[in-house]
């Protein structure tokens, strides 16, 4: 017997009935009653109910067409048919119409009671298994959409890999912002500067202002209402429009957003990387190439020198040639 007091609809065009019926089963149930079929489905329409035990034989309209017509409206409704005859079918015809049970007249308060209870049962256990069913559709949406948000998050980090410039960093990130309706403003920096990017206008200088504030704190996320702040040490992003009205999508926004700019701060490290090697390589590169001038123009002195040497040294030759065969004549 159920402790909840559900709500239980009489359909009875015999007040002698309808009296006994409510007797059997007030204290247990909430009762509303209606004499007639189309006074039941105006009751429906305005009362929620769990179950409506409905008499066959009415005038006007009979148990069946009530039936049918609540069920074109409330599929899940228990409803429990009382009928003088329990013929085959009788008892198909109740199922024809939606019928969930039936009471043969006269019937004792137990079981009439019984069939209550077993009515209500049986629609918690619908509305547990639908609750169940909607559960399971909601998770495997959300699966289906949280796998797309991953195939957009490979996407930039493979991308990300031909990007050579914070530039075009910038870019790549906010692009990827849109694809998911955001819009907002980035901040990259290096070891000797920072640099502002928007995918709107131009950064405002009180949003210049923030995002190297927030660069300062050690904190990851800032929220500020339909505003988020996310900082990492090379990159810092305010989000301006941040859908804080649906929990679930911003809990997969915030997994996918700490994936992209932990993915572009690594970017961007590497970049820096790759720009303070091209620096020193230039440097490297400037420095041999004054050497090899400087050992050039030695080469070049010494050439001359040696030149002059080998000049000097056959005028000398030729003098003292010139010398000998004087004294050997004298």
């Amino acid at each position: 017997m159920s402790n909840r007091k559900e709500r239980v609809l009489i359909v009875d065009d015999s007040p002698v009935d309808l009296r006994m019926v409510m007797a059997c089963i007030k204290n247990d149930y909430q009762v509303i009653a209606a004499t007639n079929g189309r006074e039941a489905l105006e009751l429906l329409q305005t009362t929620k109910a769990e179950v409506v035990l409905l008499d066959v034989t009415m005038p006007d309209m009979s148990g069946y067409e009530v039936c049918s017509k609540i069920r074109e409206t409330n599929p899940h409704i228990q409803i429990i048919f009382l009928s003088a005859n329990d013929g085959l079918n009788e008892i198909l015809k109740d199922y024809d119409v939606g019928g969930n049970d039936y009471i043969t007249k006269p019937f004792s308060p137990e079981i009439l009671l019984n069939k209550i209870s077993k009515s209500i049962e049986y629609l918690t256990q619908v509305e547990r298994l639908e609750s169940e069913k909607n559960s399971a559709s909601g998770a495997f949406i959300t699966a289906i959409t949280s796998m797309g948000d991953l195939g957009g998050v490979i996407n930039f980090l493979r991308t990300s890999f031909k990007v050579n410039t914070s530039d075009e960093l910038a870019t790549l990130l906010l692009n990827e912002l849109q694809n998911y309706q955001l819009s907002g403003c980035v901040q990259l920096r290096s070891e000797y500067a920072f640099k502002n990017f928007t995918n709107q206008n131009d950064v405002s200088p009180l949003e210049s202002e923030l995002l190297t504030r927030i660069a300062a704190m050690n904190d990851r996320f800032i929220e500020n209402g339909k505003r988020m702040f996310i900082n990492y040490p090379k990159v810092s992003v305010l989000i301006k429009n941040m859908p804080v009205d649906d929990d679930s999508k911003m809990g997969r926004l915030r997994d996918t957003l700490a994936i992209l700019i932990e993915g572009t701060n690594e970017k961007q490290i590497s970049i820096e990387k790759d720009k303070t090697m091209i620096a020193m390589m230039e440097v490297s590169s400037k420095t041999k190439l004054s050497i090899l001038n400087e050992t050039l123009e030695g080469l070049s002195f010494i050439k001359t020198v040696h030149e002059e040497l080998k000049h000097s040294n056959l005028s000398l030759m030729d003098s003292t040639v010139d010398s000998i065969q004087n004294t050997f004549l004298t």
